[in-house]
């Protein structure tokens, strides 16, 4: 009968005579491994002085893109010449006109109940390098309301140069209210004869800063406020 230490002692020797011939593995060389990617800052590659530099040309760089991006928005917002349907010849800038100095009161009688007011304005328009100042006065009680929301001439009327003209298109109150302004005049250079008599018309909104009492009222803006051309006539 086979011993259980006899058939132990052939199972130890075979294992390890199977097992004698394997070859150990060649190490790969730490040159060919694969190594972690490594992300450097290319600022640790450069002198304090050349990361000031560099700090100091992308600052430019972001500067001069925000130049440019803000320049052509206010590009877009302009009226050119081709925007409109007239004579005119060529194409150029057509110019907001620039209102000034803006006053607006109210002063209201107790008894009566009637309120006077008044408004008072200087009028300049860039296309004709022109300036006049626009007032004017009226009353409003209870049943007769007098606003100016007709034409009305600004200084002294038309003369060999052109008119200015105003009216009111809303009236809230004295610190609040949208004004439809024009101004028309001889432009032989752009809109050559018999169409050189041209009339630009825009609208502009006001909020003005108040004094209020009981019975008066004082409103006023130094500006400008911009009104954009959307209408030309000749």
């Amino acid at each position: 009968m086979i011993s259980t230490d006899y058939i132990t002692a052939v199972f130890l020797s075979r294992k390890f005579s199977s097992t004698s011939h394997l070859q150990p593995q060649t190490p790969i060389p730490p040159s060919t491994q694969p190594q972690p990617t490594q992300h450097l800052n290319p600022y640790l590659l450069l002198s304090p002085t050349q990361i000031t530099q560099s700090q100091s040309k992308t600052a430019t760089m972001l500067l001069l893109q925000l130049v440019l991006v803000l320049g052509f928005a206010m590009l877009s917002q302009a009226k050119m010449s081709t925007d409109f349907e007239t004579h005119a010849v060529g194409v150029f800038e057509v110019k907001d006109f620039l209102i000034f100095n803006v006053v607006s009161t109210e002063n209201r009688d107790p008894a009566t109940r009637i309120a006077n007011r008044t408004i008072s304005f200087v009028f300049a328009d860039p296309n004709a390098n022109s300036t006049i100042k626009c007032e004017d006065g009226w009353t409003k009680s209870a049943t007769v309301d007098n606003t100016p929301f007709s034409y009305i001439y600004c200084g002294s009327g038309p003369n060999s140069n052109g008119f200015s003209t105003f009216r009111f298109k809303t009236y809230e109150n004295p610190g609040k209210f949208e004004l439809q302004l024009t101004h028309s005049f001889s432009d032989p250079t752009h809109y050559p004869p018999p169409y050189n008599y041209v009339q630009y018309f825009a609208p502009a909104t006001f909020e003005l800063e108040c004094n209020k009492l009981r019975n008066s009222a004082r409103c006023m803006l130094g500006g400008p406020v911009r009104a954009t051309i959307n209408q030309i006539t000749n």
